[in-house]
């Protein structure tokens, strides 16, 4: 509702018949429930979303990539994990690796298709699904990140430069389920490490 001094609210509305000389009337009553429904809606903020990145969180990801999966749509998975993550925190201080988290967050945000889903697992691990794409789009998106990643970030005035490998796995060909879709782009990442960093590397079984 809109209050006469312009300013929008929630409102509950409920309505009590009753009677008077025969006839029947309604009293409605309305409560102002605004501070409730942003509390509700804080509530899910905090429930899945994660509050460094201000990207969805590991819960807010699985439950939408089931909803895909039962859809029964092709779908691509990227685990993502920054190399010498840990160098920069242990170098700079966690302030600064909390910067560099927030900065690469943007970037996903920046480069992602409207249709997929990013989210940060934990620590420097991020989680994304595409929905209805095909191999050579998710490649390219891959090499796209990697490219875009490898940029350097200044804060405090300092230079910061990470890589990222890279694992992707597809739904239906690497797996059924979204636990096993994410495990295989999980392996396929670390496959990414052991070649060298820097790059993607595809699950195959």
């Amino acid at each position: 509702m809109i209050r006469l001094d312009k300013k929008s609210i929630y409102a509950e509305v409920s309505g009590f018949p009753y009677e008077i000389d025969g006839e029947t009337y309604v009293q409605v009553f309305f409560t102002d429930i605004t501070a409730r429904k942003e509390a509700e809606t804080m509530m899910y903020h905090f429930a899945f979303y994660d509050a460094l990145s201000g990207l969805p969180n590991r819960r807010y990801f699985a439950q939408e990539l089931n909803k895909a999966i039962d859809k029964g749509q092709p779908l691509s998975v990227l685990f993502l994990d920054l190399d010498g993550f840990k160098d920069v925190n242990d170098t700079y201080g966690h302030d600064v690796g909390d910067t560099l988290i927030q900065h690469i967050s943007t970037r996903l945000k920046d480069l992602l298709p409207e249709k997929a889903v990013a989210s940060r697992m934990a620590g420097d691990e991020f989680n994304i699904f595409i929905p209805d794409t095909n191999v050579e789009d998710t490649k390219q998106l891959a090499k796209t990140i990697i490219h875009s990643i490898q940029e350097d970030v200044v804060i405090q005035d300092k230079s910061i430069f990470v890589t990222s490998s890279i694992g992707i796995a597809f739904f239906p060909e690497d797996g059924d389920t979204a636990k096993a879709i994410m495990k295989h782009a999980d392996m396929a990442m670390f496959e990414a490490k052991r070649k060298g960093k820097n790059q993607y590397h595809v699950y195959n079984s």
